[in-house]
């Protein structure tokens, strides 16, 4: 005994919303695939330490600041910013704060907070790594990682 009825329907792949995890690297033109760039608002972090306002250490930063100056300049950039023109493309500012891509761009006075947040449960150095690319980003990011778990004398202990 068959208590439904179905009706099938086909519905073309470019149409279907529901196949849209198999175009995720298609670019469209239409809302709904997020040509446009989302807004982000990161306002606070939350450390030991207490709050510490991003975007007040944003306006701090005399090199992030000089970055957003010259990020419409196709010139080659001063020496003490040169590390970031590689990815001029790839940046912007919004709400006052310099992003690359999706991510922010750690103002310096925070970065080592960043990595002792990130590393409070000793991952390894590729989780760490992963965890902070969520949504973080500074010139040698990766190098720090490194070099902060090499440091770290509760991971050189598990090592041996």
């Amino acid at each position: 005994m068959d208590h439904f009825d179905y009706e099938f329907e086909h519905v073309s792949g470019k149409e279907n919303i529901a196949d849209a995890a198999s175009r995720i690297g298609e670019k469209r033109d239409d809302p709904q695939f997020g040509y446009f760039k989302e807004t982000h608002e990161l306002c606070l972090v939350d450390i030991d330490t207490g709050y510490i306002k991003v975007w007040e250490e944003h306006l701090k930063d005399e090199e992030l600041q000089t970055v957003m100056k010259w990020l419409d300049n196709k010139k080659k950039w001063p020496s003490e910013i040169s590390k970031f023109q590689p990815f001029q493309a790839e940046m912007y500012v919004q709400g006052g704060a310099l992003m690359k891509q999706e991510k922010l761009v750690l103002p310096t006075i925070l970065r080592k907070r960043a990595l002792g947040v990130a590393h409070r449960s000793h991952p390894g150095m590729s989780t760490m790594k992963n965890f902070l690319r969520q949504g973080l980003w500074w010139p040698g990011m990766d190098r720090e990682v490194e070099s902060f778990v090499r440091s770290c004398p509760e991971c050189q202990l598990v090592k041996m």
